[in-house]
């Protein structure tokens, strides 16, 4: 957990409760090119989310996954290399979200 004052307690607790929510919705997502294309914009907003949270609460390890996260989907192109990128950023937000005690 973040070094964070005692009025941030509540937001923070709140940010991990979305969090995970969001994770969960990633994690169930089917990774094919009609899955993706068809969610990228619920995929983008829920990235947008994190990356808002994230920023108040200063996570900047987060914030940056995020706002990549964000950006592949704001304008969604199916490749190989979005799967790739797409994938290596839940899992990265997922390790973040490990440490969220």
């Amino acid at each position: 957990m973040p070094d964070l004052p005692e009025y941030l307690l509540k937001a923070y607790e709140l940010f991990k409760e979305e969090f995970t929510k969001h994770m969960e919705y990633f994690s169930e997502l089917d990774p094919t090119k009609e899955v993706l294309s068809e969610n990228a914009e619920e995929i983008c907003r829920r990235f947008h989310t994190i990356k808002g949270g994230a920023g108040f609460l200063e996570l900047p390890e987060v914030v940056r996954m995020a706002k990549e996260g964000e950006a592949l989907f704001r304008n969604f192109n199916y490749s190989e290399e979005t799967l790739l990128s797409f994938q290596s950023y839940v899992e990265g937000l997922k390790n973040e979200g490990e440490k969220f005690e």
